[in-house]
């Protein structure tokens, strides 16, 4: 029975004749066979001293067989999902992570991302030593062979974030060399150095020790030779087709600003530094995104723009955010970031629906560096603003003003008009006079097309974070009219009259139509009673903080109205809908309403 249950749970063939070799070390030993002989004797008690002997063999054998693989730090739920070769990422502990601690309750959380997949951590709270401990599969498909293996380029990524209640920062993030695990049959431990990403990004931030290996073993390991060669040719050649392009980009440049003087002070940014300290020609931060989990362009723009922007934060030197971007994978595990972050996601999700689309790079109003996407189709331009979810049409005011090049992860082009004021550019981006082309063949020379990049389904509960977030804005208005010595009723039938409003909000942002809002108004109109005023006043948000919510909704006269209102009887409603996207991007809709007898 010991046995049966242990090849269960392991699913191993090679870990189940270990184990059992253990169980049948374990039954032969002398005071187990004893306690066993007197169980024999004692009829009446056999059930019961049978039960207590099996739990005691499977405590003992689970112990035996946890200090028998201690120097391997393996466990039973780390074994692989499938027969294929995997290559096995242990995240044994971090530590001097001192810098990044602060009087606010904050978490780490880890993002690893390898080939085609990305893997996310448990939180866990951060502290100069913080108890990581994971353990991530990243499928090596059919890659049997040795050479093979040390072929494969694409690097192992763990990104940093720290967690708050109200935000997700990039601490930093740090390339893993995993083909080091090619070398040693039984895997090889790092201690890896984490680099922050802002102006201290050359200071260690911490460290995590890690453990790679390749499961099941390869049969031959490669020599430290073999993987130096490899690397050295991969080198050599990207240096070399570096070297040409950079050549190529100077004498596009001199041709660019020799064509008229004001073309040197205009934003044509060919080169942008990543969160690695890596400065990528700016087409290779875009590639296209397909996902299941996300069904149109229309929701592509909704997702994107409830991902929170540091702009809305901030737009002191915002130029200093267009010198360092953020690659896709760290974006989107971040889910925070600026506005050029946001329309390099959104470009590529667009692209992956296959639109004709770029990333625009001009000024806002003041002077400002933005970035945003505009499409084409039949020859006209429709602007996206990328943090907003807004779409403009060729003949309205947009809130750019100058727009200077525009880019895909196939073609580059600079504004050579005489003017780069948005309302007088043309965009016929195949007539040579008014825009200049990088050409697609040297692009395409210098951009190493990365795996498909994964997005991640939602796993919050959205009924039980709206009825969360309910019950706490309930507790807040009662204590604001508590102070105003005002009797507070709720009405349960009032609150679920605000449900089909909600709904079409989100649907008109998700969908980018007009959805009517008739159902909604004839119901009010039905069940409010003829004398009485009723108010309502609704709030959209991209996170669950009930207290900033509920900030943020006072702010606004008409809520206070709603939330301070008096009258014969008075009762308030308050209904909140949470509409979870791919990487649990929430969008968050709250509604406080009241109705009241008014008083001649």
């Amino acid at each position: 029975r010991i046995q049966i249950l242990f090849e269960l749970a392991m699913g191993s063939e090679e870990k189940i004749d270990h184990l059992r070799k253990i169980v049948k070390s374990h039954l032969q030993n002398p005071e187990l066979l004893m306690k066993i002989s007197n169980a024999l004797k004692n009829r009446e008690r056999e059930p019961v001293i049978k039960a207590e002997l099996v739990k005691e063999v499977i405590n003992e054998v689970s112990k035996n067989y946890a200090e028998d693989q201690a120097d391997d730090n393996f466990k039973i739920a780390d074994l692989p999902p499938s027969g294929k070769r995997h290559l096995q990422v242990k995240v044994n502990h971090g530590c001097a992570f001192l810098n990044e601690i602060d009087s606010q309750e904050s978490f780490l959380e880890l993002s690893v991302f390898f080939l085609n997949k990305r893997c996310v951590s448990k939180k866990v709270l951060l502290s100069c030593e913080p108890h990581i401990s994971e353990t991530f599969y990243f499928c090596l498909d059919s890659l049997e062979k040795r050479e093979n293996l040390l072929c494969v380029q694409h690097n192992l990524v763990i990104a940093i974030i720290k967690v708050t209640e109200t935000n997700r920062t990039l601490l930093g993030s740090c390339v893993v060399n995993w083909r080091k695990a090619l070398l040693h049959s039984e895997g090889c431990v790092i201690n890896q150095e984490v680099f922050g990403r802002k102006s201290d990004c050359g200071i260690s931030i911490g460290v995590i020790n890690l453990k790679l290996k390749i499961v099941p073993q390869i049969k031959d390991v490669a020599t430290a030779k073999e993987l130096e060669f490899q690397q050295k040719t991969e080198s050599n050649s990207m240096s070399e087709r570096n070297r040409l392009f950079l050549f190529y980009t100077k004498q596009w440049w001199s041709e660019f600003v020799n064509l008229r003087p004001c073309h040197n002070e205009r934003n044509v940014k060919i080169f942008a530094d990543d969160e690695y300290k890596n400065t990528r020609l700016v087409c290779s931060f875009i590639q296209p995104i397909r996902t299941h989990l996300i069904e149109s362009p229309s929701q592509a723009s909704r997702f994107v723009s409830l991902i929170s922007c540091e702009e809305d934060r901030s737009t002191i030197n915002s130029s200093e955010s267009f010198q360092q971007w953020i690659s896709l994978p760290s974006f989107i595990a971040t889910r925070n970031g600026q506005s050029c972050n946001h329309a390099l996601l959104l470009c590529s999700l667009l692209r992956g629906f296959g639109l004709d689309c770029y990333v625009c790079i001009g000024k806002r109003v003041k002077g400002i560096d933005h970035a945003w996407v505009v499409t084409f189709s039949n020859k006209n331009a429709t602007f996206w603003e990328p943090h907003t979810g807004n779409r403009y049409n060729p003949g309205e005011k947009v809130p750019c003003q100058t727009i200077d090049c525009l880019f895909n992860d196939k073609k580059f082009y600079g504004n050579i008009q005489p003017t780069n004021t948005i309302s007088n550019v043309k965009f016929h981006l195949d007539n040579p006079v008014f825009w200049k082309e990088i050409s697609p063949d040297s692009i395409r020379s210098i951009i190493n097309p990365g795996p498909a990049i994964e997005l991640l389904p939602a796993v919050s509960d959205p009924h039980q974070m709206s009825f969360r977030l309910e019950r706490q804005i309930r507790k807040f208005v009662r204590e604001e009219r508590s102070d105003l010595d005002l009797d507070t009723k709720w009405s349960e039938e009032l609150g679920h009259l605000l449900q089909p409003a909600l709904n079409a909000y989100e649907l008109e942002r998700a969908a980018n139509v007009a959805v009517s809002s008739e159902d909604f108004e004839q119901a009010i109109r039905y069940s409010v009673p003829a004398g009485f005023t009723f108010k309502a006043f609704p709030g959209q948000f991209n996170h669950t903080n009930s207290r900033l919510i509920y900030k943020t909704c006072m702010r606004s006269d008409v809520c206070q109205e709603v939330v301070r209102a008096s009258g014969e009887k008075c009762v308030l409603a308050v209904k909140v809908k949470v509409y979870p996207y791919a990487e649990d991007v929430l969008a968050v809709w709250v509604m406080l309403a009241v109705q009241y007898m008014c008083v001649m």
